[in-house]
């Protein structure tokens, strides 16, 4: 036949999809997904049977593996050498399978991610337990089929008495499905089978207080069982795997020693990963020192002193050790969960128990709960146990045959003899022996092919009792055979076995869950400065970039800012705080401090409206720190005209991240600032003119959060409230004016008024007007913000105390065109060097 006569034309289509289902199927069926009943893929199958059939046992010598790889695929798997000897490498690494089933001897790669050596150098044998899944294969306990060529005979399934797909459990991506089966311990999966034999009606929650989920051959900890159970119940689930630490001190520094990993992490990569946060840390730092740095991400954490591999002998859960030496001062908590939320020393672990299962149809993928995969095991071991049984049982039966021939010869032995000596062929001596004796062919051939003196009149008692105890024993095996509960005893006893013999304590602890680590965990406790501008641009700064000076210094260049733009509000703050930012209409907006951009001094920062959701002609009034949101503090506005309002600080704990009312304003009114107060403070409202008024708070009467607010201070035409300044009475009160010009003043001097009253003079105002207020103590830190972005902090004592009605001195030497235009209390000062110049700083 021509080769043209040969070729058919079908629709690709057609030729596509019988294709891909032809390989789905051999994908699914002959690579990727394990056996039921063994646990056992088509490759490591044929592994284990190869080392079987090569007498490659555990108490035998090794063998070159690549002689071992060679007997694999030349007979069984027509593959890659490379992928059948990686195959048998991790069927011998102890960091990968809970129970080896091969015992390697040289380099077989580590727990660092090294490669084994090439096999032509490394020698293997079967692992000891690896015979309990080969136990009584040559007793027709499972069927064989042809190989690849039809030369060779490979098992279809193995004996399997070791429980083997939950122990080891096993991974594998077929065509549209995967499975995921983590290891579990030998003493548990065996006794929670021994309980299932004994009570089918168990529950799936009873099987897991013997079975308490899946142990890692690296040990660690699990975090809480709900995920457990769900794949227990369903065969899909997901747990949260943490590597173990413990701390001890080491050199005289705190340490954070991992004994134990998460499973299928590389360790090295997982120390590369912890050096990397303290590289990160540092970036962060240097792109802190470049001028005109764009927004800067804040990453890593500054905590190693050193760390160092401790690792010694195997790498198994018992065995490892990395330490990690913390600086002097650093939170080891926080260092532990930031490990656990930025490297691998987490994990999550997602379970799919999908395996072949036989049908009546053939093999099936089929995802199994626990009690599910239980059932196929103990169905496979009974068939595997009536098999070796009926196997025994028949070989018994041949041997019975035999003898009874014998007896029978015994006792007519000299005509046997006579008849033997007669015959001239041996069909001839059958055949007369047939006629003699009453025997078959198969009979009369065995009394031909016995020596003589094993037909001697002496050999009569031996002969009858070896009759006698064949025919016991098979009297023996029938019975087991008849019976199931003597099958099902055998199993359990093999499981008892197996348990004393290769049982092991867990290696995976499984702990109470664990909240989820947040963001602001793993964020360092730190003062910071968060300063905005009149065109709303925004930055978060550490105030540790600031140090201390004089009065009259020029300060450090503190905000860098566009030419048409200058600073509005600063707010010293905890990276923790919540800030709350209150606009001109009466909204406020929350965030935390540390989800402010944080820039270096010279970053002009990023625009609020990145941030929230604000209309074009909105902008903040007010910034608020709040450490802790509570019933006892309230919030008290002032507006532009003299409106003041009180409500309950818990009352704003809600979202307000695309803002919420604050306060319900007058037609033309606007929100001037914010502050906080305690129940028994007073309140003092500053004019842009030098007018005040102080009022205790009671005076105004808490509303709610869309309150209006009452009448402060009774204002004069033009005047405008600029300040409001929360206090007890007894300290000063700071007061700036734009032209630099500044005092602090005993709020003694300013008596207490009833609100809506006038009020009394507070500074004398002559070329500049009042810009803001702050109360302070002597011992305190002042800050003050220039037009042109300039920050100075001094001390309160440095700045000249003066009487009510005085105008002040000048607190900071201003360039040409700059202007003072905000103030605030460093309220959380640190222990800072004081700079001791005199003259001034650029």
């Amino acid at each position: 036949m021509l080769l043209e006569e040969k070729i058919k034309e079908l629709p690709i289509t057609n030729a596509l999809a019988d294709g891909w289902i032809d390989y789905a199927m051999s994908v699914i069926i002959s690579r990727a997904l394990p056996d039921v009943r063994d646990g056992l893929k088509p490759v490591h199958r044929r592994i284990l049977h190869a080392m079987n059939e090569l007498n490659n046992a555990y108490n035998r010598p090794y063998k070159k593996s690549a002689r071992i790889v060679g007997e694999v695929i030349g007979k069984y798997h027509p593959h890659g050498d490379s992928a059948v000897y990686d195959t048998m490498v991790r069927m011998a690494q102890a960091f990968k399978m809970r129970v080896p089933l091969v015992d390697g001897h040289g380099n077989f790669g580590s727990i660092d991610g090294d490669s084994p050596a090439a096999m032509r150098y490394t020698e293997s044998r079967m692992a000891k337990v690896s015979h309990e899944l080969l136990r009584d294969i040559d007793k027709n306990t499972v069927d064989f089929q042809d190989n690849f060529d039809g030369a060779e005979k490979e098992p279809v399934v193995l004996p399997a008495r070791l429980p083997n797909l939950l122990i080891n459990g096993t991974e594998g991506i077929a065509v549209g499905m995967a499975t995921s089966m983590p290891p579990h311990n030998l003493r548990e999966v065996c006794t929670s089978i021994i309980e299932q034999m004994d009570n089918p009606e168990i529950t799936i929650e009873e099987l897991m207080e013997i079975v308490k989920g899946p142990d890692f051959p690296t040990g660690g900890t699990i975090l809480g069982d709900e995920g457990i159970k769900k794949a227990f119940s369903t065969g899909r689930g997901s747990i949260t795997l943490r590597g173990t630490i413990e701390r001890e001190f080491v050199d005289g520094y705190e340490a954070i020693i991992i004994k134990q990993i998460p499973y299928q992490v590389n360790k090295e990569k997982l120390i590369g990963q912890i050096k990397q946060i303290q590289r990160e840390y540092q970036q962060t730092q240097r792109d802190m020192k470049k001028k005109n740095a764009k927004k800067i991400v804040q990453k890593g954490m500054d905590f190693i002193y050193d760390i160092r591999d401790e690792t010694e002998g195997e790498n198994s859960h018992d065995k490892l050790r990395i330490v990690i030496q913390l600086k002097n001062g650093v939170n080891p908590d926080r260092v532990v969960k930031y490990l656990y939320k930025h490297t691998q020393l987490q994990q999550s672990f997602g379970i799919i128990n999908l395996a072949l299962v036989p049908t009546k149809y053939g093999m099936e993928p089929k995802v199994l709960n626990l009690k599910e995969m239980i059932e196929q095991y103990i169905k496979h071991q009974r068939e595997v146990i009536q098999r070796q049984l009926q196997f025994d049982l028949d070989k018994k039966e041949k041997e019975m045959h035999l003898l009874d021939a014998v007896i029978r010869a015994i006792g007519n032995i000299d005509e046997t003899v006579r008849t033997i000596k007669a015959a001239k062929t041996k069909e001839e001596a059958i055949e007369g022996l047939y006629n003699l004796l009453g025997v078959d062919e198969k009979q009369a051939a065995h009394i031909l092919a016995m020596r003589l003196q094993r037909l001697a009149n002496y050999e009569v008692d031996e002969q009858r009792a070896a009759h006698s105890q064949v025919d016991l024993e098979i009297k023996n095996l029938k019975e087991k055979l008849a019976s199931q509960e003597v099958m099902d005893r055998i199993i359990k006893e093999d499981l008892q076995e197996m348990i004393e013999i290769y049982g092991e304590d867990r290696a995976t602890v499984i702990a109470p869950p664990a909240d989820a680590i947040s963001d602001e965990e793993l964020i360092e406790r730190e003062d910071v400065v968060v300063t905005m501008t009149r065109n709303g641009m925004v930055k978060r700064i550490p105030q540790v970039e600031y140090r201390v000076q004089r009065r009259n210094g020029r300060g450090v260049n503190g905000m860098g800012t566009f030419d048409d733009d200058n600073v509005k509000h600063l707010q010293i703050a905890n990276t923790h705080d919540t800030l709350m930012f209150f606009t001109n209409k009466g909204l406020v907006y929350k965030t935390k401090a540390y989800q402010i951009p944080l820039t270096n001094k010279d970053s002009k920062g990023v625009s609020i409206r990145t941030i929230f959701d604000m209309e074009d002609d909105e902008y903040v009034q007010a910034i608020l720190a709040i450490e802790e949101f509570n019933s006892e503090q309230t919030v008290v506005f002032g507006t532009k005209q003299g409106i003041v309002k009180r409500t309950r600080l818990v009352e704003y704990n809600r979202s307000a991240r695309n803002g919420i009312l604050a306060i319900t304003l007058n037609d033309g009114d606007e929100v001037v600032n914010v502050g906080l107060t305690s129940g028994d403070m007073y309140v003092t409202a500053i004019t842009r003119y030098g007018k005040s008024i102080t009022f205790e708070e009671s005076d105004v009467k808490v509303v709610s959060r869309s309150g209006k607010g009452v009448k402060g201070i009774d204002l004069a035409s033009k005047d405008v409230v600029v300040s409001l300044s929360i206090h007890r009475g007894f300290s000063q009160l700071f007061i700036a004016t734009s032209n630099g010009i500044g005092k602090r003043t005993p709020l003694s001097e300013f008596r207490i008024q009833k609100r809506g009253g006038k009020g009394v003079r507070a500074i004398t105002v002559k070329d500049g007007l009042v810009i803001g207020t702050c109360v302070v103590e002597e011992d305190e830190q002042l800050i003050l913000l220039t037009k042109q972005g300039i920050i100075i902090k001094m001390l309160a004592k440095e700045i000249s105390s003066f009487s009510r009605n005085a105008q002040g001195s000048s607190v900071i030497n201003l360039k040409d065109g700059d202007e003072l235009i905000a103030v605030d209390r460093n309220s959380e000062q640190e222990d800072e060097e004081v700079a001791l110049e005199d003259e001034a700083q650029e």
